[in-house]
């Protein structure tokens, strides 16, 4: 039951402490549920700081955080900033605004603290005790107050020698609280503190503050409604504002943001010692419970634990297992491994020496290139490091027995998920983690082990296999920047694998390094739960000397065209009985304009002719450039393909060696899984794939700085991305620069990652042309959305120009076709290219040959297509036609 009796102006609530962590989610939570609790205002008091005004560091650090992202439009007018400091008098305000909040504020909110464990007594007590005093004062003269809240911690009672339970209630203290507070104010000596500690048997200064505000404040409560709340070690939250939200390293977070960064491979501890743990938004519920029920009797003085309890605290041993092995899976800067947990001794202390080498190694190498700020980085390492080891072992040593009168509150709550939880809070909000482009490879991998060392730790594959992944790693290394994953789209697939279902990966074909990539995956990142697959090659692979032998090591050959092929039936029988994972190209080659091409479906009826159920992986492989860009160029251009040799291979290889051939950003993400059976349409299950690996292909910033510099400036980057974002493009960044030669070709290749998004729009303003018209059928797999957006000027330059471009390409496409036809030949889409000297894009050349098909003007025969008898009549009103 909640207080509504602040009538119909509602409740105007004065919160401190809204810059820190739990500040936030409080003010997050009071704007939420503002109807359950009646609030018309928030009060946030705010000091200046480093020459910003309160308003300024609200807006820099309260209206930007993520923590605020899901509120409503507008919610900050319900948000009142002031100018204070509470350290002074009077809460250091305006005497306009004093006497203003002394009359309007019915609630108050204390969570303003100093939670660093090690500082001054003084400093502490500054922040801990006269602050909340001054609070105190200013509650005791509103007029229409109903409730004052204040957020202390559960550990002012130290803890119980004999684990005895500890409940809500005024911790004990050997001395007389207001001579002590007295005497810390005249700043008493390092040794008079020490006494003090170890005489009352708080573990710092922090938690002996708050033991001494709390007793300060029931002494000189008065009338004042009064309540406590003890919140024990606080980290991510579980549900809100978003399921492992944190900004702030302080406490726990440090030792999980050590762990994680893979600097603290040393824990002291008790490996049996339960830590209790609390999600921020149950300390926020709870502290909203204590200012809003009226069922509390604040003259009373009532104390609310916000804990998780003996029952849901994890084992310190138990919980390093769970952060080492998601950090492993989740890395960022070093290897996060565990060396040690114990208590300090010969053996620990000699595992922190080595934790503290590795940062000063670092400094030293820093200092030696003159990197200054990696200096600086590792000073504050290797103080953050050293600090975790003086204040936190006293935590992972003492268990504390909290009995809460109001138990957690979560359903089903279990300590590990949690802890997991909290792992993957540090690791996205703190350490820059993002689970849709973990890196695997490339020039800015993190790397702590060698080559050797990192193939030898994947031992459940044979050597020839770790010796390959080695040279690939390499390979990468020199050639690209970053090799990224979407792991969740990889999780998300895995799991919804049956333990009867055949795999088979299904990747989109832009290079020869798609096969590659699609091996080095799962023996890179054997948490998604793949096996290396067995690859379904082109049989012009097998005529390749030395390499041709290599890969029947790990593939069978496919003969591309050929119809049924009983050889391939039993070959592909042979692997789906052993239970393998499979892979094949479903566009069947490499696409030399990054075009998603029509399936092939050979394979498919191959695999379903066994009965199986299979569970196809479309596999999205995107890059800035690929390794033959310069021979695809050539090849959009209308000339001949080249044949597959070793050569070409060995010349590569050299130029890699020696800092040639780079590519910039890979990037990898797996579709929606498709199932297929014995029952499936093999046609709309192979349209399907190819649907899936549009909609699920990477845009890289490099493509968009592409088409920026095609349109002279007239579109932004930065413009096309919001676009993009808005209609479900995923668009990573990329440092690798557009070459001022880039050719048109190889831009509008480009466009193939991110053109389908615009399709609808394209339709709606320009479907009146030909070419428009034709290009969208034919590189459509989805039915077109409902347009959007068609004000923005940005998008309707983009319409214009790609609209420009592909009427030119059919105009031109369409004139060599009747040249050809006219001659009495039938045009490759290369003939179209070089017919039209060069003004032809050619994957509009191959989608102009398919609608020539499609109408009958071009006709499939046992000798290829030929054109139909009166294919030079319908040539010249195909056009005609097509646009009624």
């Amino acid at each position: 039951m909640w207080i509504r009796e602040m009538g119909s102006s509602g409740a105007q609530v004065l919160l401190t402490g809204v810059t820190g962590f739990v500040g936030k989610v409080v003010l997050e939570h009071l704007i939420r549920e503002r109807d359950t609790y009646d609030v018309q205002d928030v009060h946030v008091l705010i000091r200046p700081r480093r020459g910003k005004s309160p308003k300024e560091r609200f807006d820099e650090r309260i209206t930007t955080s993520r923590c605020f992202e899901d509120l409503p439009d507008g919610w900050t007018d319900r948000v009142q900033v002031l100018a204070g400091e509470m350290t002074e008098d009077d809460l250091g305000l305006d005497p306009t605004d004093l006497k203003d909040l002394k009359s309007k504020i019915t609630h108050i909110i204390h969570c303003a603290a100093t939670i660093e464990f090690d500082l001054p007594i003084k400093e502490a007590s500054s922040a801990n005790i006269t602050g909340a005093l001054n609070v105190l004062e200013f509650a005791r003269s509103c007029a229409n107050l109903v409730a004052f809240t204040n957020c202390s911690t559960a550990y002012v009672t130290p803890a119980d020698p004999d684990d005895s339970p500890l409940g809500e209630v005024l911790p004990e203290f050997p001395y007389e609280p207001e001579q002590i507070y007295q005497s810390i104010l005249d700043d008493p000596s390092p040794e008079t503190t020490a006494e003090w500690l170890a005489e009352s048997g708080h573990p710092n200064t922090y938690t002996f503050t708050k033991c001494l505000s709390e007793l300060l404040i029931a002494e000189r409560q008065g009338e004042v409604p009064i309540t406590f709340v003890r919140p024990s070690i606080v980290s991510v939250s579980h549900q809100y504002p978003r399921p492992g939200w944190i900004d702030s390293k302080a406490a726990f977070a440090g030792f999980l943001f050590m762990i994680g960064a893979g600097y603290m491979h040393t824990v002291v501890g008790d490996p049996k010692t339960p830590l209790d743990v609390v999600p921020c938004d149950i300390v926020a519920r709870r502290l909203l419970e204590a200012t809003f029920e009226d069922e509390l009797d604040r003259t009373k003085l009532p104390i609310l634990y916000a804990v998780a309890g003996r029952e849901h605290s994890h084992k310190i041993g138990d919980m390093e297992d769970v952060l080492i092995d998601y950090f492993q899976n989740h890395r960022t800067h070093r290897e996060p491994f565990s060396r040690e947990i114990g208590s300090r001794g010969a053996r620990v202390d000699r595992s922190i020496r080595k934790d503290f080498a590795v940062i000063r190694r670092s400094r030293w190498l820093a200092r030696l290139l003159r990197r200054r700020k990696d200096v600086a980085a590792t000073e504050r390492l290797e103080t953050a490091l050293g600090r975790l080891h003086e204040v936190f072992p006293h935590f992972t040593h003492t268990p504390y027995d909290f009995q809460p009168s109001r138990p957690i509150g979560i359903d089903g709550f279990s300590s590990e998920r949690y802890i997991g939880l909290a792992a993957h809070g540090v690791w996205e909000n703190l350490l820059g983690g993002d689970e849709r482009v973990m890196t695997i490879a490339g020039r800015k991998h993190n790397l702590d082990w060698s080559d050797r060392s990192w193939a030898k730790r994947r031992e459940k594959n044979s050597r020839s296999v770790r010796a390959t992944g080695r040279t690939v790693r390499r390979t990468l290394r020199r050639i690209s920047d970053s090799v990224t994953f979407d792991r969740p789209s990889f999780m998300r697939a895995t799991e919804a694998i049956e333990p009867d279902d055949v795999v088979i990966m299904t990747p989109s074909h832009r290079a020869f390094l798609d096969f590659v990539l699609c091996s080095y995956l799962p023996f890179d990142r054997q948490d998604i739960g793949l096996s290396l697959p067995v690859i379904a090659a082109a049989q012009e692979f097998s005529k390749v000397p030395i390499l041709g032998r290599w890969i029947t090591k790990h593939a069978f050959y496919v003969n591309r065209g050929g119809g049924p092929d009983p050889k391939l039936n039993a070959t592909i029988q042979r692997h789906v009985d052993a239970g393998r994972v499979l892979e094949f190209f479903i566009e069947g080659t490499r696409s030399r304009g990054r075009r998603f091409l029509p399936p092939k479906r050979g394979v498919l009826r191959a695999l379903q002719s066994t009965g199986r159920r299979f569970i196809l992986l479309p596999i999205a492989i995107s890059y800035d450039r690929v390794t033959e860009q310069s021979i695809f160029q050539r090849e959009l251009e209308g000339r001949r393909k080249p044949k597959m040799r070793l050569t070409a291979l060995l010349k590569w290889a050299v130029k890699t060696r020696f800092g040639g051939g780079k590519i910039g950003r890979i990037h990898m993400a797996c579709g929606e899984p498709i199932v297929m059976d014995g029952t499936s349409d093999v046609h709309q299950i192979s349209h399907g794939v190819i649907d899936a690996l549009q909609q699920t292909m990477a845009v890289s910033t490099h493509h968009l700085s592409a088409f920026e510099m095609a349109t002279k400036g007239a579109v932004r980057a930065n413009d096309m991305r919001r676009l993009l974002e808005q209609r479900g493009a995923h668009v990573i960044e990329s440092d690798y620069r557009v070459p001022l030669d880039l050719t048109p070709e190889i831009e509008r290749a480009y466009r193939m990652h991110w053109q389908h998004r615009f399709y609808p729009e394209l339709m709606a303003l320009h479907g009146g042309e030909v070419g428009v018209r034709t290009h969208i059928k034919h590189n459509s797999y989805a039915p077109l959305t409902e347009p959007k957006d068609l004000d923005d000027g940005t998008l309707v330059t983009i319409l214009q120009q790609l609209a420009k471009d592909l009427r030119e390409d059919h105009d031109w496409a369409l004139w060599a076709a009747d040249q050809a036809c006219h001659a009495g030949r039938v045009p490759s889409a290369a003939d179209l290219v070089k017919g039209s000297q060069g003004f032809v894009f050619q994957p509009e050349a191959e989608a102009l040959l398919e609608a020539l098909a499609a109408a009958g003007i071009l006709i499939d025969s046992e000798n290829g297509r030929v054109w139909s008898n009166d294919a030079v009549d319908q040539l010249a009103t195909w056009q005609d036609r097509e646009e009624e």
